[in-house]
């Protein structure tokens, strides 16, 4: 497993190397220990970071009427997002 040290200098070295803006940083894999950094990245870049695992915990809660409040994943969790509006 990578640790969260390597995760923060991966992600953060990565975003701020970019040439042009991105909405945020997404996460995709289960061997990175990235929860204990989201939020530090958030912070540090001033963008939104999303752990692919985190992204599908708040759809199934969501699917199930239910408003989690995780203050340590990032701002998915933290906050009170919404559904997309579903198109016709």
């Amino acid at each position: 497993a990578v640790g969260d040290t390597q995760v923060y200098r991966y992600c953060r070295d990565g975003f701020v190397g970019l040439k042009r803006p991105v909405d945020g940083i997404y996460i995709n894999g289960g061997g990175w220990d990235a929860i204990a950094c989201i939020n530090e990245l958030e912070r540090d870049l001033g963008t939104r970071v999303v752990l692919a695992q985190a992204a599908e915990l708040w759809l199934t809660l969501r699917l199930l009427s239910i408003r989690p409040a995780v203050e340590d994943c990032g701002a998915l969790l933290r906050e009170d997002h919404r559904l997309p509006a579903k198109t016709a």
